[in-house]
């Protein structure tokens, strides 16, 4: 189950990654799209002379910082849409039919553990599941912090967001009745179906 869980997450997240993408790629909705690329090249060429010893780690580093934070502004259309789709991706499908597209295609669904779940309970596992309040705050966070102390905040962020998804799959993989930290949170669980 821990497997088929993982692929059919796998497949919901590149239909809305795709989707994501295509959108945000249109200059008329994201007028920063170009700035974005620009600074995400930028990040490859210092990457590349980074690994090539051409800078040091120090002019690396001051560097990278101010990328990641001119990136995460002129990315903001890209996260909303994101957000947007993922709310509404996992909230429909698994409200609507208990399972999403990759549910679906692997014979698996979200039930309630004592009772059915109801859209703000789909909402509030997709929440915890994908750190969208993690992500928020970064977004939100570039627009009224320096650029050092961003990028402190950002890693410390992305430790605890990296941390709870650790715990999940740990938890997922290992526990008695294979309850992620979204799961338990929202009191459903993940079922085969036939």
């Amino acid at each position: 189950m821990p497997l088929k869980r993982f692929f059919a997450y796998v497949i919901d997240y590149i239909i809305i990654t795709v989707i994501a993408s295509c959108l945000s790629a249109i200059p008329l909705i994201n007028t920063n799209i170009y700035e974005y690329r620009y600074t995400t090249d930028s990040i490859l060429k210092l990457n590349e002379n980074y690994l090539k010893n051409d800078i040091e780690r120090d002019e690396y580093q001051s560097n990278y910082e101010q990328y990641l934070y001119e990136g995460t502004k002129q990315n903001l259309t890209y996260t909303i849409i994101k957000i947007a789709l993922l709310l509404a991706y996992f909230g429909y499908y698994q409200y609507k039919k208990g399972q999403t597209i990759g549910m679906k295609f692997l014979k698996i669904k979200v039930v309630g553990i004592k009772e059915n779940p109801n859209l703000k309970t789909y909402l509030l596992r997709i929440i915890i599941l994908d750190n969208i309040i993690f992500t928020v705050l970064k977004t939100l966070l570039v627009y009224i912090m320096t650029i050092d102390n961003y990028y402190s905040l950002y890693q410390l962020l992305t430790i605890i967001a990296n941390f709870i998804n650790f715990v999940t799959v740990i938890l997922i993989i290992f526990s008695q009745y294979k309850r992620g930290i979204h799961d338990i949170l929202s009191n459903t669980s993940v079922v085969s179906v036939d």
